[in-house]
């Protein structure tokens, strides 16, 4: 049966992924040796106050080459001699128009920031300059929001910006990576800029979900505005208890509501045009994520998010610690597949390609490298792991004929029912015992009545299949 812990009305705090997609221009004049030039910046001007021009995404065969995550960072790498020529305003409008903007609907905000500033020297030199927070606050003031299909992430319109540029931008400014110690003017202006965005957006509910409204609340929280006052439609979930095939708990959650449907087609969008190869196998939705897909339901129905830690425990690592699945087995066994820090998770398809939710972007079905992640050092798994949860059984090894113990049983028994069963010298003949079961099982009093040796045993149930084990055993003296 499972369990509804809590209900929270969270706020859940997006931060936007800000990861990258840079193309050396061709200049007039010859590139310095250090510039390396790649299919990833299209020709154009390469003056100080010009920013990147990235490639098209129309440019189908340079997306569908470049699939893993390690080779379009190194593609949209920009040079430092480039860089350190470029003004802030010219550097802040190339992280606009940043080709792996579409990341930000694939991880965990924070991880996003955190991965692309890792990865990209564009976004490293922009947080150097000391006038960095005020001029994309000026940038993103000026700005509006184009919620078109067609619109292009890499168009270089810095006045309408596209859906998933807006979403990054706002992660950016929410991530509390500026210096944000800048005019008491600049904070107002961003102040009244978030208040100003978030009304509008609250109004649209058929266009714009918590999930668009999130970035708002993040960076007024990171900056510390206090302009929220204003209604807003705060996100609500359940936590609830699921399990392993062996019983032990997870903690997923259950939100209240999914993207809008303009919101859903700019996920799935985001997907197939970044991974033109990969093929859509089930809709996009916030509702579920990959590790729950991969270990709980394999449903497009799902409608449960598992986190890989819940209050800064692992909880994913239980369906391999004790229970149906082994880690680390050759790769002709593998059957599930979770990627490097734990970003994602995949099933193993007969063909050699994975099947795996892509955060809030659909299910997935595509070649290894070919995603949002980076595949590094991935652990695989199959099943064939622990036959039953292992149970211990604790109490007296050494007791008397005649005296009455107390044994008690530990183990993940959530929602398990246990059953206690006591054996005499292994012999088909009654038990000479007294058994008395209290607290739903965890302990008994057991008095043996004849020397030998005995076993205890507990067995437990879930759904009437036998789930767990354990024994203890136990001498008798006279």
């Amino acid at each position: 049966m499972k369990r509804i812990l809590t209900i929270l009305p969270a706020i859940s705090i997006v931060m936007i992924s800000c990861q990258q997609n840079l193309t050396p221009d061709t200049p007039e004049i010859p590139a310095p040796a250090d510039e390396v030039m790649t299919k990833s910046l299209s020709a154009g001007k390469v003056g100080p106050d010009d920013p990147i021009v990235f490639l098209s995404p129309l440019e189908t065969d340079f997306w569908a080459q470049t699939i893993s995550l390690e080779d379009r960072f190194k593609a949209f790498e920009v040079p430092a001699s480039r860089l350190s020529t470029m003004t802030t305003e010219a550097i802040a409008k190339s992280i606009l128009n940043y080709p792996l903007n579409y990341l930000v609907f694939a991880y965990d905000p924070n991880d996003a920031v955190d991965l692309i500033i890792k990865n990209s020297p564009l976004h490293q030199e922009f947080l150097s300059r000391t006038d960095a927070f005020e001029v994309l606050v000026d940038l993103y003031a000026a700005s509006g929001l184009d919620m078109r299909i067609e619109k292009s992430n890499y168009d270089g319109d810095y006045v309408n910006l596209s859906y998933t540029n807006t979403m990054f931008v706002e992660a950016f400014l929410g991530a509390n990576v500026l210096n944000t110690f800048a005019k008491s003017s600049v904070n107002q202006k961003l102040a009244e800029t978030v208040a100003t965005k978030l009304q509008s957006r609250i109004q649209q509910p058929e266009t714009f979900s918590i999930s668009s409204i999130e970035p708002l609340l993040t960076i007024d929280k990171a900056v510390g505005l206090n302009v929220a006052s204003v209604e807003t439609r705060a996100d609500t979930y359940n936590y609830i208890s699921v399990y392993t095939p062996w019983a032990q708990e997870i903690i997923g959650r259950v939100y209240t509501a999914d993207g809008t449907a303009t919101e859903i087609a700019q996920w799935t969008t985001q997907a197939t045009s970044a991974y033109p190869d990969a093929i859509v196998r089930g809709p996009a939705t916030r509702m579920y994520n990959s590790h729950s897909y991969t270990w709980h339901n394999q449903s497009t129905s799902n409608n449960i998010w598992i986190d890989y830690n819940f209050l800064n425990e692992p909880q994913l690592d239980k369906y391999w610690t004790n229970d149906k699945y082994t880690k680390d087995v050759p790769p002709a066994e593998a059957e599930k597949v979770c990627y490097t820090d734990h970003v994602n998770s995949a099933i193993i398809l007969s063909n050699g390609k994975h099947l795996s939710k892509w955060e809030k972007m659909p299910l997935m079905e595509h070649y290894p490298n070919e995603c949002p992640y980076i595949l590094g050092s991935s652990a695989t798994y199959c099943e064939g792991g622990s036959d039953r949860l292992s149970l211990t059984v604790s109490g007296q090894t050494s007791v008397i004929n005649g005296r009455t113990y107390q044994f008690n049983v530990y183990g993940s028994l959530a929602d398990v029912d246990l059953v206690w069963e006591v054996r005499f010298m292994d012999a088909p003949s009654p038990t000479p015992f007294v058994l008395q079961v209290f607290s739903d099982g965890r302990y008994s009093n057991i008095r043996f009545d004849d020397y030998g040796y005995y076993k205890v045993i507990v067995r437990g149930y879930r759904n009437g299949i036998e789930m767990a084990y354990g024994q203890a055993e136990v001498l008798c003296l006279p």
